[in-house]
């Protein structure tokens, strides 16, 4: 397990670093230079903040398909050079990124209307139930993400494992 967790741990940290540097650069473009945040503005870098997670999603789709076969090699005990991973993720480049997008992409825009369309039936008298209904949305996005996300590279890993010896 350890080495899976520190591979997966380096990840989430790359992750939220794009995440980071992805935010900071489309709220240039929003945010005054005020020094005092209005609740507009506070509203407003929340929608920055989510917006922000396409172009992170695009970035670290990318890193997982050109290395994320890291992590079922690294819960398997196999073999986790970069060397090997990087032809790995190569050769099934272009499909496991196509997967991440698709699964990950067409579910997390699902669940981000399905939050949309909550905001818009119900009324701010309805804060309590609203909030746990988001929170519940938001969950399982992260769940169902990180099972799509596990899926498309173990695929990848299996048919990288299958170019390799020819079968």
């Amino acid at each position: 397990m350890k080495p899976f967790l520190l591979t997966l741990s380096v990840f989430w940290i790359l992750k939220v670093s794009i995440w980071m540097i992805c935010t900071v650069a489309i709220s240039l473009f929003f945010l005054t230079d005020d020094p005092t945040i209005s609740v507009e503005e506070s509203k407003m870098m929340i929608g920055v903040m989510a917006i922000s997670l396409l172009p992170t999603a695009l970035i670290v789709y990318a890193i997982l398909s050109l290395v994320g076969t890291i992590l079922p090699a690294a819960a398997a005990l196999q073999d986790t050079s970069f060397g090997q991973i990087l032809v790995t993720g190569r050769s099934v480049f272009w499909r496991t990124y196509g997967n991440l997008l698709l699964g990950n992409g067409l579910f997390s825009a699902g669940s981000l209307l399905l939050s949309v369309f909550i905001l818009q039936v119900f009324d701010e008298s309805e804060v309590l139930g609203l909030g746990q209904l988001l929170y519940f949305c938001w969950e399982l996005t992260a769940m169902f993400g990180m099972l799509l996300t596990a899926t498309a590279l173990c695929i990848a890993y299996e048919s990288g494992q299958l170019e390799k010896t020819g079968a």
